[in-house]
């Protein structure tokens, strides 16, 4: 694909040391176009990230999630604000993009996994909460659970929680309908029932 970039500008008119390859990925993903940012998304977590990305999937996570899981975390906690993370690389040091993020990932996932298993006490009291929305048919109750649902910034998540939950289907058939393993289905819906812990807390702080 050609962008045509004017990474110059972008190079040296900000005062950083970015080379012209991680310039291009970086303004590629910051694009207008969604087409040209797609393009550069996929190469920045498929191709630039695969190997970091890979060795957090087995060493942190033991092969427990699947790739694409990571790939929809990271992409998530990065897209925020227009990519508002990436203006903090400025290629110090002549550090690759990819090394710069690979700070940023081991610290996201490991901040992640401590905080899911510090949390993982709570599943059922949540579970119990989303599920007695069902039973009850409270209707305010069921209005609260929805708006957390939609607050809930993995759309992925929410909607294996609503199948299950909501409609009653099981991991099996939730696994057809994502075109994912049972496993994975497991490990969706456990991290789904923690984000949904955290968003609702936060509203109750409010």
């Amino acid at each position: 694909m050609n962008t045509r970039f004017n990474t110059s500008t972008f190079l040296f008119g900000n005062k950083r040391q970015i080379n012209h390859i991680d310039a291009e990925i970086i303004l590629g993903i910051k694009s207008s176009d969604p087409a040209i940012s797609e393009f550069y998304v996929k190469r920045l977590f498929y191709i630039e990230l695969k190997a970091l990305l890979t060795t957090i999937q087995y060493s942190l996570y033991k092969g427990t999630i699947e790739y694409d899981e990571l790939v929809n975390e990271l992409y998530i906690h990065l897209s925020r604000n227009n990519w508002e993370a990436l203006d903090s690389y400025r290629g110090d040091n002549k550090a690759r993009l990819s090394t710069w993020l690979s700070r940023v990932a081991w610290r996201f996932f490991m901040n992640s996994y401590r905080k899911y298993s510090r949390m993982t006490s709570d599943e059922g009291s949540a579970l119990d909460c989303v599920k007695s929305a069902e039973i009850l048919s409270d209707v305010d109750i069921r209005m609260d659970i929805e708006k957390v649902m939609k607050m809930m910034p993995n759309r992925r998540y929410a909607e294996v929680l609503k199948l299950n939950l909501y409609y009653g289907y099981s991991a099996e058939d939730i696994a057809v309908i994502l075109d994912t393993t049972v496993s994975n289905v497991y490990n969706i819906k456990h991290r789904a029932v923690m984000q949904f812990i955290s968003i609702h807390g936060q509203r109750d702080d409010v």
